[in-house]
């Protein structure tokens, strides 16, 4: 009877000892080591995956609304952002090849590096002065407006193809032989560093009248660098989405502007519809003032 008891203790003993290593062998697996990527580098899909779909958080059960497909590439967020699901990890980026603006998580698996070769120095401090206007390139996705002259600084805000900026200073080199301008965006009155390749000079910019001086009553359009724009409940991106505005659609301004700490919205009406809401600032342009 004694040695019965003392197997079912060392049987107890052993289960014990197993779920313990187990549940390490599980904490492992919940939280490894974060892998290096090469954050500078476009991602394209390994061979033999057909596509994925980029998703609005880090989980296989989330909502997606991108599809990327071969020969499409996604920019990393520079730094990166990685996120362990317990199975996989999960990286935010940019869809380069598609309409919808914005960050999506995709899993990180499915993704390669696609760095042919370094990106080549810029070739020269361009001959611009304070008072320029250049337009961002017409192949370039878009453009961030950095708190200081180099590629690790936080954006602060956003600009996409044949957007007007007018040159405030310049010009700065970084560590990565990349000039750098300080340029004001007018139509959202913000201003930051652009990198110098991002962007050509305009020789003859036409006339506009700034943001901050339109009215209620005044007729507005969805620019056509724009591939759409969301009519939203409150003025915040976080609000809900209620129309869908297509480029060089006609808006009237009820009121504005507001700022929601990062960008200014108006609140207009699509007419000859009862459709009314905010629109981001720098989705607009004027088209004509009211009576």
């Amino acid at each position: 009877m004694k040695q019965v008891y003392l197997r079912l203790l060392g049987v107890v003993f052993l289960l014990l000892l197993g779920t313990e290593m187990g549940s390490k062998a599980l904490f492992a697996q919940q939280a490894p080591v974060p892998p290096d990527v090469q954050v500078l580098c476009p991602h394209g899909l390994k061979s033999g995956i057909p596509f994925a779909w980029l998703r609005f958080e880090p989980s296989s059960a989330a909502g997606f609304s991108v599809t990327l497909r071969p020969g499409e590439t996604v920019q990393l967020n520079n730094p990166p952002m990685l996120v362990w699901d317990n199975v996989q990890w999960w990286v935010y980026v940019w869809p380069n090849a598609s309409p919808a603006k914005g960050y999506y998580w995709v899993e990180l698996g499915s993704l390669e590096p696609r760095c042919q070769q370094p990106t080549p120095p810029a070739s020269g401090k361009a001959p611009w002065q304070p008072g320029n206007h250049v337009q961002v390139k017409s192949n370039i996705s878009f453009v961030w407006f950095r708190a200081a002259p180099a590629p690790g600084n936080p954006p602060i805000h956003t600009v996409f193809p044949g957007t007007q900026l007018v040159i405030v200073q310049g010009a700065s080199s970084d560590n990565y032989n990349q000039w750098w301008w300080l340029m004001q965006d007018p139509a959202a009155g913000v201003t930051g560093w652009v990198e110098q390749n991002s962007v050509e000079l305009v020789t003859s910019p036409p006339p506009t009248i700034p943001a901050g001086s339109w009215r209620p009553g005044d007729r507005v359009r969805v620019r056509s660098s724009i591939p759409f724009s969301w009519l939203r409940s409150t003025p915040s991106s976080n609000g809900g989405i209620l129309f869908t505005v297509q480029p060089l659609q006609e808006l009237l301004i009820r009121q504005g502007p507001q700022h929601d700490g990062v960008q200014n919205w108006w609140q207009v009406t699509v007419p000859n519809t009862s459709q009314t809401g905010w629109v981001e600032e720098v989705s607009l342009e004027l088209v004509r003032r009211g009576a």
